[in-house]
């Protein structure tokens, strides 16, 4: 298709999250797979890490920013970029 651009990987997950994170209730987990292609297990240390600085929450249903993830949420998607 001319005038359109294939993203990479990199950039699918960074586009992904921008969309997602901001969503107060968050987004279902297996949405990322669907959405992007990719396992989430692809992201984990990036899940991991986000979680252990208190900026996101995930379980098996749901990946969401908490409060202070929703104030801080550039530094949030920083960790996806």
């Amino acid at each position: 298709r001319s005038g359109s651009t294939l993203l990479q990987d990199e950039d699918l997950v960074l586009e992904f999250m921008m969309n997602a994170l901001r969503l107060t209730e968050g987004v279902r987990a297996t949405l990322f797979a669907e959405r992007t292609g990719l396992s989430l297990e692809a992201v984990q240390p990036r899940l991991t890490l986000a979680r252990d600085r208190g900026l996101l929450e995930e379980d098996e249903d749901r990946i969401h920013a908490t409060e202070k993830g929703a104030r801080f949420l550039n530094d949030l998607l920083m960790i996806f970029a």
